[in-house]
């Protein structure tokens, strides 16, 4: 490697090559007749690879007809988010619905530059059809992300998966509140069962973990759930995990920690005689010489017992906290008075690190025991919550899926139901795609590996021709950034070499390796900045196993790198006297404030004034990402500072909902309609966008108002106030309605700020950025009532113990600048990317991790309390982990660097205690050194020069990078009036009067003991049916018909015999034959509106003749009056309500209704209706 490079030294290489270069690679990758591996760096075109691949395979074969062509159900794409997974969707809906209307000649070409050769007949014609057949396949393209495709195994196969066919997905929150419960309940057996093995345990455990640490720890455990449940299965108890666990550490797992120092502290453990000489020698050296020659000599007085005692204090005498020999362990004082002073002080300090590595040992020993089993009684009782709500967790889908496959579910014959699964998912699936394979953990790799082993067994579902099923995986190395999902870039490596050496054991030439290094991205100053960046072997490595070289296709096109001097943390005045009155005002503004104010000048300064070149067109404030390694105290500076400055930024790629303003002032809405006596609740609320209230306006109600609440004082003081008004209409709603009901009334009516409503106060005053974590919190209030009792006070509770983090896309911000995480960017790109969190801060990790061993090699997994008291096993294996970490943390900055289209901007705050050195800062810094055509630019910012390397434009601008950049209108159009009105109120259903069960009293029942037929009852009732059905049958058929059925009941024959003859009576009375004749109707329903009341009935009889209609209502069982004028009111004014509905139907007849008495067999006309 040369010590300086420079642009000259790359070749040259026009356009139109490093397209036909780049073509001509894609090409090879999307061959669908081979199982093919890409690697693809950033900017590389893999998503076009991947639909270029989808829609070959969709295509029939040159010249098979067809018949060749693969059904789009056949096809299983996995991609890594649910936005890649809708993205390649678009696209290639886009590209079947462009294919389905071009005209032949471009559609010939169009095919031709995706197939490499001219298209046949049968390709042109399927072409068309692609858009159809996709649409109209079950499901359409299954393209998906890993877990959602779990769950559709589950789906498909819930009883072989050991599940409720009912199950559902739990959302992070309410996994977590399982959890919780879980973990509660396992507290409450180990507290309950006072002898058992758990309360063991979990005593040892609180003595050196406080709570939040025992739910860091466990959170820490569940998200490594694989190897935890693996772990239980080979470790079935605490005391042969602890076995294993000493194995590792090389001690005896009987050892006891106290005995083990008791014998330490023996006289024949040292050299005792050597050491009261060596404590003499002290005596003669200076102060501190003495006074530790005192505590030694207390020490050698001392009995085994009392040692053992006031061993950690013994070992100060020896040893650093740190656990090292100290440096001067003796003066010249007491080595001249004994030269063997200094070698016995020393023997005796090696002796005792020993011993207290044998120490640490066991206390991490008897720790991870004890940690894992607690960790695994906890993931059982979740597994029993789990069950008993069929619920699966995100990790579940993948784990019980992963069983399914291979024959592990409850109660299935290993031998069986696999290779029923798979038989049932291999007759849909011809071809596998892998999105992000880099991504990807062990348990989704054994799920792929698990599909795809079928189809490199040789025996495929067609078995004349192999390649009708094919894999693809695309991934990069050099972007393996989510080691804390468990993906791992080793892994990634190993899956590729496994898979390509089965392929070629079936066929070599199968199996293609394609490498994708054109970027279309980024421009060549970028490009050049990175690739010299991970040029040095030790920063290279853990990257990439091949020097990286990019090549650029916007060659000519303007692009820049520049790297700002550090900026760090203000010195204090030492010439000031510390005790001095604080009297004076002073200012000191700590390096990322300071950082955070450059930034948001410069992009103030380059909006609208900048040119970008390779767009023609100035800067756009959706044109800026700015990157930061996690979300530190800068995110939250960065964007106060733009927000001063009036520049529109969309906030943060991810929020605590709690922690939002817009929320904590809804909170604390609520907390005061729960509880008005909360005074901290009002005086926010008076504060907040919602009362708009300032301070003064507050010291006024609440200063001085002695033992007064404040909500006391301000009705005192204020009196009809409309703040007051508002909140009694706020205490009123609070204990009557639902939580969605009243957050959505609040935000919907006006508020005493803002006369349209509260929501047009609270964006007014936050900002559009409000409007996510809003929404989301109205969301929540929707899910707390799906899964609880619909109170207020309820909720406030449970949204307080909730951690929703909100995940926000910011793929599309509109014109707005980006700020997010790097791991958030993957998959984005930007103008210009600033990354101005290049140094980490001085801060380690505070909890102390389990160490795995699929991170280890480690026989078992390994924990300690503190890192100060890690044995020497456990700092040996965790530097190794550390070493991953520092590679995976290179990644990230390739993946950071990468982002960037036309600029990126290297910025960096220093804390005093941070180290540069391996810092990105430093990286990028010494790769400017090794460059030779770096400009400084003085900038009135900083004290030292900025730093850049840049190539100029020389081509024309390319109109197609511009098109998706031109600025959207703002200028606002005059809204209509009803956008700040509140919807009206929905009317309710209306109340349905039913006319033969109204509001009015019913006249009372015969009584059953009232006269001497004790079968009263039950001849109406019989009476009654057989009016209903005999009118419809033959004349000459009633008789036989009603004895039949009379015949049935349980009634006397002399009752018998006499509802037939009264029922005959009625039938064959020529009074009665039109209202039974042929054509009339019985038990008809009526339902319509009578004075603005819906009336629903069912009229006993109706009859319809030219000039009339019936309405006949059966009256069973109560007493007839004589007279029509005597009918109870309320039969009167049923008979009323079916007349009238009756006579909107037929208004030109008369309608006569009438009650007819089964008791006594009267037919009363009810005139008042005619």
């Amino acid at each position: 490697m040369n010590p300086k490079s420079s642009a000259a030294e790359k070749p040259d290489q026009s356009p139109q090559a490093a397209s036909a270069h780049a073509a001509s690679l894609q090409a090879q990758a999307s061959d669908p007749a081979a199982h093919v591996w890409v690697g693809a760096s950033a900017g590389s075109g893999k998503t076009k690879v991947l639909t270029d691949r989808v829609l070959r395979i969709l295509l029939p074969r040159p010249g098979q007809g067809t018949a060749s062509a693969c059904a789009p159900h056949r096809i299983l794409c996995l991609t890594f988010t649910k936005a890649a997974a809708s993205e390649m969707r678009l696209r290639l809906s886009k590209r079947l619905g462009e294919w389905a209307v071009m005209d032949d000649e471009k559609l010939h070409a169009t095919l031709r530059d995706l197939i490499g050769q001219d298209p046949d007949a049968d390709q042109m014609v399927a072409a068309r059809q692609l858009f159809a057949r996709v649409v109209d396949a079950p499901g359409g393209l299954n393209i998906t992300t890993i877990h959602a495709f779990c769950k559709s195994i589950l789906g498909r196969f819930p009883l072989e998966a050991g599940l409720s066919p009912d199950f559902k997905t739990l959302e992070d929150d309410e996994a977590k509140r399982l959890i919780a419960m879980a973990r509660d309940q396992v507290l409450r057996t180990a507290r309950d069962d006072m002898h058992g093995d758990l309360h063991n345990i979990v005593r040892r455990l609180t003595r050196i973990l406080n709570e939040e640490q025992m739910d860091t720890q466990l959170a820490a455990l569940l998200s490594e759930r694989g190897a935890l449940e693996h772990t239980m299965r080979t470790h079935p108890d605490a005391d042969t995990l602890h076995r294993a666990v000493c194995d590792i550490l090389g001690i005896d797992p009987t050892l006891d920690r106290d005995q083990f120092i008791l014998n330490a502290c023996a006289d024949t453990s040292f050299a005792k005689d050597d050491l009261w000489a060596a404590c003499r020698a002290l005596n003669q050296g200076t102060k501190t010489d003495v006074e530790r020659a005192g505590l030694l000599q207390d020490w050698l007085e001392s009995p085994a017992h009392v040692r053992a005692e006031k061993f950690e204090a013994y070992t100060g005498i020896f040893l650093t906290k740190a656990g090292t020999v100290l440096a001067r362990i003796a003066t010249k004082g007491a080595k001249d008075a004994d030269a063997n002073c200094e070698p016995t002080l020393i023997a005796e300090a090696e002796r005792l690190i020993t011993l207290n590595e044998t120490l640490r040992a066991v206390a991490s020993a008897r720790a991870t025991s004890d940690l894992l089993s607690f960790g695994g009684a906890v993931l059982r009782d979740y597994a029993a919550i789990k069950a008993r709500h069929s619920a699966l967790d995100f990790d579940d889908q993948i784990l019980r899926t992963l069983s399914l496959l291979q024959g592990q579910t409850m109660g299935m014959d290993a031998d069986t139901i696999a290779p029923w699964v798979m038989f049932k998912l291999d007759q849909g699936l011809d071809h596998i795609l892998v999105d992000e394979a880099q991504d990807t953990n062990p348990e989704q790799w054994a799920i792929i590996r698990a599909l795809s082993d079928d189809f490199l067994s040789g025996r495929g579902r067609d078995d004349a021709e192999h390649l009708a099923r094919t894999l693809f995986f695309v991934g990069d190395e050099k972007q393996s950034i989510y080691g804390f999902q468990r993906a791992d870039r080793d892994g990634f490596q190993t899956m590729r070499k496994n898979f390509a050496a089965r392929v070629r054991a079936m066929n070599a030439t199968w199996w293609r390796d394609v490498g994708l290094n054109v970027s279309f991205r980024s421009t060549t100053s970028v490009l050049r900045a990175t690739d010299e960046t991970f040029s040095p072997p030790p920063v290279l490595q853990g990257v990439a196993d091949d020097i990286i070289t990019h090549t650029a296709h916007r060659i000519g096109q303007a692009g820049s790198v520049e790297i700002w001097p550090i900026l760090h943390e203000p010195e204090k005045d030492k010439g000031k006297d510390d005790w001095v009155l604080p009297l004076e005002r002073t200012s000191s503004i700590d390096a990322r404030t300071q950082l955070a104010i450059r930034v948001a000048d410069h992009i103030a300064s380059s909006i609208d004034t900048m040119m970008l070149e390779s767009k023609g067109r100035t800067l756009l404030a959706g044109d800026i990402l700015v990157l930061v390694r996690n979300r530190n105290d800068f995110v939250p500076k960065l964007v106060r500072e733009l927000k001063s400055r009036n520049i529109p930024v969309s906030g943060v790629d991810r929020m605590v909902l709690n922690d939002q303003l817009v929320v904590q002032d809804m909170m604390a809405v609520a907390r005061f309609a729960l509880l008005p006596e909360d005074d901290l609740s009002l005086a926010c609320i008076l504060k907040s966008p919602l009362c708009g209230w300032d301070d003064a306006r507050l010291e006024h109600i609440a200063w001085n108002r002695g033992s007064q609440t404040l909500w006391s004082a301000l009705r005192a003081r204020a009196g009809d106030d409309p703040v007051t008004a508002w909140l009694n209409d706020r205490l009123r709603d609070g204990s009557l309605l639902r939580p969605y009901e009243f957050f959505t009334r609040l935000l919907q009516t006006p508020c005493p700020a803002d006369s349209k409503s509260g929501h047009h106060a609270l964006i007014a005053r936050l900002g559009h950025e409000a409007l996510d974590p809003l929404q989301e919190f109205i969301n929540n209030t929707l899910s707390f009532e799906r899964t609880h009792v619909p109170s207020l006070q309820d909720f406030v509770q449970v949204q307080d113990r909730t951690n929703t983090q909100l995940k926000r896309e910011m793929d599309d911000a509109g014109d707005q600048v980006r700020i997010m995480t790097v791991h958030a960017s993957k998959g984005l790109q930007a103008p210009v990317v600033i990354l101005p969190d290049t140094i980490k801060g001085s801060g380690g990790k505070k909890d102390v991790p389990v160490l795995w061993p699929r991170k280890t090699g480690l026989a078992a997994p390994l924990w300690t309390t503190r890192k100060a008291e890690a044995p020497r096993a456990y700092t040996t294996a965790q530097g190794c982990i550390d070493a991953a970490e520092a590679e995976e943390e290179r990644r990230l900055l390739y993946v950071a660097m990468t982002r960037a289209e036309d600029q990126l901007i290297i910025a960096a705050a220093k804390k005093k205690r941070a180290r540069l050195e391996d810092s990105w800062y430093q990286l990028i810094s010494d790769a400017f050194d090794r460059m030779d055509d770096v400009e400084t630019v003085n900038h009135p910012g900083f004290d030292d020069p900025i730093r850049r390397i840049s190539n100029p434009q020389t081509r024309p601008v390319d109109e197609r990078r511009t098109a998706g950049y031109v600025p959207t209108n703002t200028t606002d159009a005059a809204a209509p009036d009803w956008v700040d009105r509140a919807a009206p109120t929905e009317p309710g259903a209306p109340t349905t009067l039913m006319p033969s069960r109204p509001d009015d009293a019913e006249p009372a029942a015969r009584s059953p003991l009232q006269g001497d037929d004790p079968y009263r009852f039950r001849r109406g009732i019989v009476t009654h049916r057989l009016l209903q059905i005999l009118p419809d049958m033959p004349a000459g058929a009633r008789m036989d018909a009603a004895r039949q059925h009379v015949a049935k009941q349980d009634l006397p024959h002399s009752v018998r015999d006499g509802i037939v003859t009264e029922v005959m009576a009625i039938l064959d009375d020529p009074q009665f034959a039109p209202l039974f004749a042929p054509g009339t109707m019985a038990e008809v329903p009526v339902t319509g509106y009578v004075d603005g009341q819906l009336i629903s009935g069912q009229i006993d009889r109706l009859a319809i003749t030219n000039d009339a209609v019936w309405i006949i209502d059966y009256k069973t069982n109560r007493p007839p009056p004589l007279d029509q004028k005597d009918v109870a009111p309320l039969y009167r004014k049923q008979m009323r309500a079916y007349a009238a509905i009756i006579r909107k139907i037929y208004p030109d007849r008369v309608i006569r209704t009438a009650l007819l008495w089964t008791d006594g067999m009267r037919l009363m006309e009810i005139l008042e209706n005619k």
